[in-house]
């Protein structure tokens, strides 16, 4: 093998081990970068919801449901409305008529976490909905006696899809600097 294919076999090993190193270290800040935004566009949207939600007895109860539901057209989270016993009164993705039937939600631990301190988050499946979903919730009303909470939530799906995109991209310029490096070092080789 002529030592300018040998060199250029070089730099291509050298190109790969630098590239996917950097890679590695950029891709996981990227994903948590990008985790962070989703997880503040849902707490964004909660919070400005339980500002804007008058107190139960100053609105009809079906009037919850139908703010839920309208949110949830317009940019597709699940929002869900509780008492602050953990009693459901509105879920964008629960017809009104089964609202009365659903569990109890004081125990999860999103809920728990709002009413503690003011905001949870958690990952999990939904026993509602049976999918694995990500959820933010706020405090609805004052610290010392609140009203209840606003979830808002994403299917882990179109977190997962948004992680995909990113991925895909990565590759693109991964693969491009690559054939650049790979070329340079080609070239580089030949002069030697």
């Amino acid at each position: 093998m002529k030592i300018h294919l040998r060199l250029a076999l070089l730099s291509l090993v050298v190109n790969i081990v630098a590239l996917g190193g950097a890679t590695l270290v950029w891709n996981a800040g990227y994903q948590e970068q990008r985790r962070t935004e989703l997880d503040e566009r849902l707490r964004s949207q909660a919070t400005a919801l339980a500002l804007l939600l008058p107190a139960p007895g100053q609105t009809e109860p079906r009037r919850y449901q139908d703010i839920a539901e309208t949110l949830h057209r317009q940019n597709g989270n699940r929002i869900t409305i509780l008492l602050a016993d953990g009693r459901v009164i509105a879920d964008s993705n629960v017809p009104w008529e089964e609202i009365p039937g659903l569990d109890n939600h004081a125990l999860r631990p999103e809920v728990q976490g709002a009413l503690a301190a003011g905001v949870g988050r958690s990952e999990r499946r939904s026993p509602t909905l049976k999918r694995k979903m990500a959820y933010v919730a706020v405090r609805w009303g004052p610290d010392t006696a609140p009203i209840g909470v606003v979830r808002s939530a994403l299917w882990m799906t179109q977190v997962e899809q948004e992680q995909t995109r990113g991925y895909q991209r990565l590759l693109l310029v991964v693969l491009g600097a690559l054939a650049f490096y790979t070329l340079l070092g080609y070239v580089a080789a030949r002069r030697v």
